[in-house]
């Protein structure tokens, strides 16, 4: 990390750079062969931006953003994840994104946990949630519902003291019905049921990528950064040791899921007979 400080001094690095962090040495990436843009780093970076604006697999970040998150109480930074798939060469992919701090990587997040930390960040645009089949039904392992989300809000309330910190977290989602393999709303309690189905998937989702995080003591949500804001003496007590008190804190999740739309016919599967 220790290198940025190069990068963040000179005066021909632009702030506004997209920064990468890779799987493995970086050259093998810059040599691969771009399949629609002029270069590898101008493909990365068209791909980071509809990856995080269509399907929330990805996270974004510049030198500047970098540097500010770097710099914030809690001094933690999200940067995107490129790796390299299978199956030959032009395969290099954004997915995913990786926790540091000032001094080293923290975790790296899975594109599901991804889609659940822009979630928690409030900044999620766009995607689709996987539904599971409710219990008992015949597609109960392998069938799946999909939710699409066309708009996001978070909000995070901090409640905390020297002995105790919870956070709560309140998400509205807004979307339409993108696929039906299980489930039927064409009956309003049915789709009633479907939206609460789907606001508990998400809920265990987003637990879980909390959880992963305060495993490695990762603040990525900024709740330091929102404790200092409001509370800075209480903060200069907290600080020093920040991480072990952001992974013993209480999480509490609540998702609120609205359905505006079944799509272009009524809200069950055309797949089943009878649909």
């Amino acid at each position: 990390m220790n290198a940025l400080d190069f990068f963040f001094r000179d005066y021909e690095t632009r702030l506004t750079s997209s920064i990468f962090v890779t799987e493995g040495k970086a050259g093998k990436f810059l040599a691969e062969d771009p399949l629609l843009e002029y270069t590898p780093s101008q493909q990365f970076r068209e791909a980071q931006l509809m990856t995080a604006k269509v399907s929330g697999k990805s996270i974004g970040t510049n030198f500047w953003r970098l540097l500010t998150q770097l710099r914030s109480e809690s001094g933690v930074a999200v940067l995107p994840n490129l790796q390299m798939g299978g199956g030959g060469r032009n395969n290099a992919a954004v997915s995913g994104a990786v926790v540091v701090n000032g001094e080293r990587m923290l975790v790296r997040l899975g594109s599901r946990d991804t889609e659940s930390l822009l979630l928690l960040r409030n900044r999620y645009e766009n995607g689709v949630i996987n539904v599971g089949c409710p219990a008992g039904t015949k597609k109960e392992k392998k069938g799946k519902d999909i939710f699409e989300v066309v708009r996001a809000d978070t909000s995070i309330r901090v409640q905390v003291s020297e002995a105790k910190t919870e956070f709560f977290v309140d998400v509205d989602l807004e979307g339409g019905v993108g696929e039906l393999q299980c489930s039927d709303v064409t009956d309003p309690d049915w789709e009633r049921e479907f939206a609460d189905r789907t606001a508990r998937e998400i809920e265990r989702a987003l637990l879980e990528t909390i959880d992963l995080l305060q495993r490695h003591k990762a603040d990525a949500l900024g709740i330091g950064n929102m404790i200092y804001a409001k509370q800075p003496r209480l903060w200069k007590k907290l600080k020093k040791d920040w991480g072990e008190r952001f992974a013993a804190a209480t999480a509490h999740v609540h998702v609120d899921v609205a359905v505006d739309s079944t799509g272009m016919t009524i809200g069950k599967s055309t797949s089943r007979k009878g649909g």
